[in-house]
């Protein structure tokens, strides 16, 4: 039984692995989203809609953002306050 287990560990994290690496980075960040929120188990306050960026989070989550001009440097002061 442990045998059969492992071996479908070890080929579902090598399929896994595969996909992985012939994504891109957008492909790949889609698809961690869609794990994460099928994954997510609400509890008291915390629930699916932490998953959820607004437009503060999605500036500082890219990688190497250019500076932000100044209309959306604008729009997200307005987000902020």
């Amino acid at each position: 039984m442990k045998t059969k287990r492992l071996a479908l560990v070890a080929g579902f994290t090598a399929l896994v692995g595969f996909g992985c690496a012939t994504m891109n980075d957008a492909q790949v960040s889609e698809r961690a989203v869609e794990i994460m929120k099928l994954s997510f188990q609400e509890h008291g306050q915390a629930k699916l809609d932490r998953l959820e960026q607004d437009d503060v989070q999605a500036v500082c989550s890219r990688v190497s953002p250019p500076p932000a001009s100044p209309d959306d440097a604008a729009h997200l002061r307005m987000k902020m306050a």
